[in-house]
């Protein structure tokens, strides 16, 4: 599940992502546990792991990955404060 904001290395290919929950108005917690609406209390996900939060469970995918839902989608993915001040550094 999600790690440690502090443990998850930041890497622009797999994040760490968070999971924002226009269903609940909120940031998902680390692990899949409830909702914050701070940010610092939000999950980190790697990619694999925010898209599939995003996408639902294979069984029953969620209607805007199916293509069924067009409007908002109940989930998205938003890169974290930590990923978006690593790719801001100059590289070199």
């Amino acid at each position: 599940m999600a790690e440690d904001t502090n443990a998850m290395p930041v890497n622009p290919n797999d994040g760490p992502w968070l999971v924002w929950s226009n269903e609940h108005n909120a940031w998902w917690r680390p692990e899949w546990k409830g909702y914050t609406q701070q940010v610092r209390d939000a999950g980190r996900y790697g990619l694999a792991e925010a898209r599939q939060i995003c996408d639902g469970p294979p069984m029953n995918p969620r209607r805007w990955t199916a293509g069924e839902y067009h409007g908002t989608p109940d989930e998205v993915m938003v890169p974290s404060p930590e990923m978006l001040s690593a790719l801001a550094k100059p590289q070199g």
